[in-house]
């Protein structure tokens, strides 16, 4: 099976980064794996992927409850910067919040 080009975590908590890792390496499926503590740090991430043309992760793993940048802005932002002409990635939404508007 060939290996997709990237993922990308963006979560706050160290146990739960570990555990993608984990999780991710087991799979065998990413030639990188790249780990960031928020939204806003990872929104500055892929716009500079985008802006000098390089490929988007082809997966991504998204904490809603973050410190500077929740899930949600991210998500808005992130809609906002990634041009249509580009195919985006899967995003997957994780969360250990039991608040209604988070599930």
């Amino acid at each position: 099976m060939p290996k997709h080009h990237e993922a990308l975590i963006i979560e706050d908590n160290s146990t739960a980064i570990f555990l993608c890792q984990r999780m991710l390496n087991q799979t065998n499926a990413f030639n990188k794996i790249t780990t960031k503590t928020n939204g806003l740090i990872a929104i500055e991430y892929i716009h500079d992927k985008i802006s000098i043309g390089k490929q988007l992760p082809t997966l991504i793993l998204l904490d809603i409850s973050m410190p500077v940048m929740d899930g949600h802005q991210f998500l808005r932002e992130f809609r906002q910067i990634v041009p249509a002409t580009q195919k985006p990635p899967t995003i997957v939404v994780l969360t250990t919040s039991e608040l209604k508007e988070d599930k």
